[in-house]
């Protein structure tokens, strides 16, 4: 079994969790996730699948993951390795349901403004040309990843990623990935973590919520702190939604380029591109 794999090639952490007694395979598109009962306690751990392991980088993901548990904004990793990519977490029990507008604004508020000690850097640009090179030696793909790249080169200006210094950033922020407490919410998953604009978590997290305009509001007052920023911040979010939904659509491409059978991507990566351009036409209408 690949849990008794991942672990027995890890003796201390083998010692440290203790004698298996129980596994169950949790839902997860890029990674394999268990929910793993032991003699010390229960664990959530993560095997890294390579199609991943091409786009992100494991050691900054492991420091990133430790400056966000020691802000108090992720679970505090059990075991985290670079070279394995294996990383397990004590299981955190949750309140049912998404955690609310205000509450993940707030908590956005704190990883993007109170963490100093943060790696890597991801430009919305450069990651679009990494993930085009990735479905290099694809035709069907690169066309349609062409196209969602003319997407992204129409309202890059708009999202004014050069107005704005970069910050620590979550990468990754949906429903899957936040841990909704009674007196707050962790995130998880910090494998794409980097520093980038203020307005990419913002803009992902409210698509992937499907957040409707009095919700958008009450994340973005909850981000902001005041209202005097919210209205430039909001012009900002409606522009990177586009690029985040373009970008979306090129990681679709790519893990379905590498093989990854874990989810129907192409339909993942059309459905992204045509709701880029909706929002897209929307922008233009608006301006």
């Amino acid at each position: 079994m690949e849990v008794m794999r991942a672990i027995a090639d890890q003796p201390d952490l083998a010692r440290q969790l203790g004698e298996i007694r129980r596994v169950r395979r949790l839902p997860g598109l890029s990674n394999r996730v268990y929910d793993v009962e032991t003699a010390t306690g229960r664990y959530v751990l993560r095997v890294s699948l390579p199609q991943t392991d091409a786009l992100v980088d494991r050691s900054v993901e492991c420091h990133n993951l430790h400056a966000a548990a020691a802000a108090g904004l992720s679970p505090a990793p059990v075991f985290a390795d670079p070279r394995s990519g294996l990383v397990v977490l004590p299981f955190v029990e949750v309140s049912a349901g998404p955690p609310s507008p205000a509450v993940l604004g707030g908590a956005l508020r704190r990883l993007h403004g109170e963490i100093t000690d943060y790696r890597g850097r991801r430009d919305p640009r450069d990651w679009a040309v990494r993930l085009m090179r990735s479905v290099t030696g694809h035709p069907e793909l690169h066309e349609k990843a062409e196209n969602t790249v003319r997407l992204l080169n129409r309202v890059q200006d708009r999202a004014q990623l050069d107005r704005h210094p970069f910050v620590p950033s979550h990468w990754d922020v949906s429903d899957g990935n936040c841990l909704t407490l009674t007196d707050g919410v962790l995130l998880i998953d910090w494998e794409y973590s980097a520093l980038g604009p203020r307005s990419w978590d913002l803009a992902y997290a409210a698509l992937e919520f499907g957040y409707d305009e009095p919700s958008e509001a009450a994340f973005l007052a909850a981000y902001t702190g005041s209202g005097s920023e919210i209205s430039e911040l909001a012009g900002e979010v409606r522009a990177m939604k586009v690029i985040c939904d373009a970008i979306s659509a090129l990681w679709a491409l790519t893990q379905q380029a590498g093989g990854n059978d874990a989810a129907d991507f192409q339909s993942l990566a059309d459905h992204r591109a045509e709701r880029a351009r909706w929002q897209l036409e929307r922008l233009s209408a608006g301006s």
